[in-house]
C-alpha cells in the first residue's frame, strides 16, 4: 500500500515489468544452437517464445534434444516461463562399406580397421592390386573411376 497527502491534483502510474529468466544451453558432441526469439519480444520476458535450431558441424547430425525440451524436433520452440535448461545432443554417424571384386585381383584396404562402424568424415585408401596376367579396369558403383588408387571418404 502506499499513501499520498491530496492536497492537489495527482497523477500516479504503476510500473510492471515481466520477471525474466534464463536460458542455458549445452551442447554434447559437435554443433551449435541458434536461439531466434519469436514475436516482438526482445528479452526473455516470462512467456517468451524462443525458436532454437541444433546445427550440425561437418560430418555430425542432430540426434535429440534432452532438458526442458525433448525429442528430435529440429528447429524447435520453447516457452520461457521459468528458468530452462536445455541440450542439442549430436552424434558422428557411422557408415559402412562394401568392396565386391570382379575378376583376378585383390583391394588393400588402409585407414580402416573395419569396414563397419567407420565415422562420417574417414578416409579410406583403397589399392587395386589385379593378379598376375590381369590388369585394373576401373572402379565402378558410387565411384567411378580409373586410377588404382583412390580415397574414399565416407560421408554416406
Amino acid at each position: 500500500p502506499l499513501s499520498i497527502v491530496m492536497d492537489s491534483d495527482k497523477s500516479i502510474v504503476a510500473n510492471f515489468v515481466k520477471k525474466t529468466y534464463s536460458l542455458t544451453i549445452e551442447v554434447e558432441g559437435s554443433g551449435h544452437v541458434e536461439e531466434r526469439l519469436m514475436g516482438t519480444k526482445s528479452d526473455y520476458d516470462s512467456g517468451s517464445v524462443v525458436g532454437l535450431t541444433a546445427v550440425p558441424d561437418e560430418y555430425w547430425k542432430f540426434d535429440h534434444w534432452e532438458g526442458d525440451i525433448t525429442g528430435s524436433d529440429n528447429p524447435n520452440m520453447i516457452d520461457v516461463s521459468g528458468a530452462k535448461n536445455v541440450k542439442a545432443v549430436f552424434v558422428k554417424p557411422q557408415y559402412t562399406f562394401n568392396v565386391k571384386i570382379v575378376g583376378p585381383g585383390v583391394v588393400d584396404e588402409y585407414l580402416a580397421e573395419t569396414k563397419s562402424g567407420l565415422d562420417a568424415g574417414a578416409q579410406v585408401l583403397l589399392k587395386a592390386v589385379p593378379s598376375e596376367g590381369a590388369v585394373f579396369k576401373g572402379w565402378s558403383g558410387d565411384i567411378e573411376a580409373s586410377d588404382n588408387e583412390m580415397y574414399v571418404n565416407m560421408d554416406s
